[in-house]
């Protein structure tokens, strides 16, 4: 069995798999499976998986959580405005990765936008 992934490059194919990108195994070139854990946080873990070389991995980004990153208020706006002319997911400016959006059932004004790598987040309520 080849050597393990490193932290780094667990960390690039965990980036690869928020951002909705194939990520390839550094050691075999193979594309890699990778799976997000459920959770009830806002930062999603990640089970990454190569078929050919049978190397495995989890990337958990609570580290990031845990330092309740913001976006900027002209992000939030930004994101908001984006979100709300084309209801569907957007990147993250800040790391790219897919947004997870909870629209509201009753109210179409109001949703939640959260970073699943990141953790930044925003209510639709708070932007000014």
């Amino acid at each position: 069995m080849p050597a393990p992934w490193t932290t780094e490059e667990v960390k690039k194919l965990a980036t690869a798999v928020y951002q909705r990108r194939v990520p390839v195994c550094p050691r075999c070139s193979n594309p890699i499976r990778g799976e997000f854990i459920p959770s009830a946080r806002r930062t999603e873990p990640v089970d990454l998986s190569c078929d050919l070389c049978g190397l495995e991995a989890q990337y958990d980004p609570i580290d990031l959580e845990n330092q309740d990153l913001q976006w900027t208020a002209q992000e939030k706006r930004t994101l908001a405005r984006q979100y709300t002319l084309q209801r569907r997911s957007i990147p993250c400016p800040k790391d790219g990765a897919y947004l997870v959006c909870m629209p509201s059932r009753e109210n179409e004004d109001f949703f939640k936008l959260h970073c699943p790598h990141c953790g930044r987040h925003l209510i639709s309520t708070e932007v000014t």
